[in-house]
């Protein structure tokens, strides 16, 4: 704890996270990197871009709540842009990281990056939580919508897919230990709730346990909007105009 202190006084190591990004910040820094022109070559080896910017809002959701700071995702970007880097794990390193202190001071050095951030995680490493943060915001900074989430004892990721043969999307599961799909929740809020809320926390932005939902939720998202997306919509809002209804109604 000396040594950083005495770091972070001298500039060397940040104090804090940057500002977390605004939602027009987020949109425009997508945008910018979707519409990114590759060399030929390069951009069909790479499969760039990724994920369809274009896809029906309810598949981008993920990406709509994503707040790293900018100046976060564009170190990655640039990994990826220059250099092929899509980091979807790090260094698995037991249990020294259940024990913040010593995961820290271990490789304690000056850095450009606080810790909580995908460059801080990459330096240290950690365990399951780590690993899948990792990998959801290299997912999000290439415009993927992905969510970290829990399994019973674990940490895992989940992630939206697009087939372009097929034109559909899908909901994919990764880094999967203690159960499939059917004890996977994604560490997101569902946005169909009467009330969604979100509370702070210490390091960033924490997320009601009740407001999250298991992950066969995200997937039928993804298949409703396969069946049509104004399908979807007729279904969702007449749904809701029932449960505004009355009983006696």
């Amino acid at each position: 704890l000396m040594f950083r202190t005495a770091y972070e006084a001298k500039g060397l190591l940040p104090a804090k996270r940057d500002p977390f990004a605004s939602p027009a910040e987020r949109c425009a820094y997508l945008i910018r990197n979707y519409e990114y022109k590759f060399p030929p070559k390069i951009q069909a080896q790479r499969k760039w871009p990724h994920f369809p910017l274009t896809a029906p809002w309810p598949i981008l959701t993920m990406l709509a709540v994503n707040n790293q700071p900018l100046r976060e995702r564009e170190e990655r970007w640039v990994a990826f842009r220059d250099k092929g880097e899509f980091q979807k794990y790090g260094e698995f390193i037991g249990s020294v990281a259940q024990q913040h202190d010593m995961q820290s001071a271990r490789r304690l050095r000056p850095h450009p990056f606080t810790y909580h951030t995908i460059q801080m995680m990459l330096k240290d490493g950690g365990v399951c939580g780590t690993m899948a943060a990792i990998s959801s915001r290299s997912h999000n900074t290439l415009g993927i919508p992905a969510s970290q989430a829990i399994q019973p004892g674990h940490c895992a990721v989940v992630a939206f897919r697009y087939d372009p043969k097929s034109k559909t999307y899908s909901c994919k599961g990764h880094q999967y230990a203690t159960g499939g799909d059917e004890k996977t929740t994604p560490f997101t809020p569902w946005f169909r709730e009467d009330l969604v809320q979100r509370t702070g926390r210490k390091n960033g932005i924490s997320i009601s346990f009740r407001q999250r939902k298991p992950m066969v939720y995200h997937q039928s998202v993804a298949w409703a909007v396969n069946y049509g997306m104004r399908s979807y919509l007729d279904s969702t809002l007449a749904h809701a105009v029932f449960r505004l209804l009355a009983e006696s109604d």
